[in-house]
């Protein structure tokens, strides 16, 4: 699961050459290309790949999301005050990037492993659709009371850990039950208790903090 960090690290090599060298205009139009260009790019790329894991998992495939933010990051400097007018509006485009899923998975049968080019092209925008919808309604802060709430905010504390520890879960899980509903629960139960754990065992550790200082420090900053 390490991939996405590795995504992450590469894009930050050479993204910041580019905000250095060029405009705020230039770079919103480089972004604004690079987004239209990356789907395109794994539509022409999935014949040469004999599965989907190129196209999952490198950099050139997957850095819309990042190129979104950088477009989102320049939005919120110079268009701050339509983004908090018309940001929760973004909370629509979740719901029908699900149901395109949807469609996609019953009907057509489209999964992220099937490595057609409809799979790969569409599957990921998709995603971008919808994560682009919960940026912009976070970022108009109406409606967010959610976010701030203390399971939530703790689940976002060990967000990373549960991201990374979440597929082996289901996969123990997957071998303990037969039963949908108890796989999940048990996995979800599996991976809340491992991320717990790790955030205090090992994360705090490395922060050099102990859990009270850190419970005083994130209670002062929300």
């Amino acid at each position: 699961m390490l991939w996405s960090l590795a995504i992450e690290e590469q894009f930050y090599l050479f993204w910041p050459f580019a905000v250095y060298l060029l405009s705020e205009a230039a770079l919103g139009w480089t972004a604004a290309v690079l987004v239209v260009a990356v789907p395109v790019l794994r539509w022409v790329c999935t014949p040469l790949f004999s599965n989907h894991w190129p196209i999952y998992c490198l950099t050139p495939f997957r850095m819309d999301l990042l190129l979104v933010g950088a477009l989102l990051a320049l939005a919120w400097i110079h268009h701050r005050k339509t983004i908090e007018r018309y940001g929760h509006l973004g909370l629509l485009l979740p719901p029908i990037a699900a149901a395109y899923l949807f469609y996609l998975g019953t009907r057509l049968h489209v999964t992220t492993d099937s490595n057609s080019r409809l799979s790969n092209t569409m599957v990921y925008e998709a995603s971008l659709v919808a994560c682009t919808g919960i940026m912009l309604w976070a970022l108009s802060g109406r409606w967010v009371g959610v976010l701030k709430l203390a399971p939530v905010m703790y689940l976002g504390r060990i967000s990373y850990t549960v991201y990374l520890i979440h597929v082996t879960a289901l996969y123990l899980a997957r071998r303990a039950f037969h039963n949908t509903a108890a796989m999940a629960a048990m996995a979800f139960a599996m991976t809340l208790a491992y991320a717990t754990l790790s955030w205090r065992f090992m994360e705090l550790p490395l922060l050099g903090r102990n859990p009270k200082e850190s419970s005083v420090l994130i209670t002062s900053q929300s």
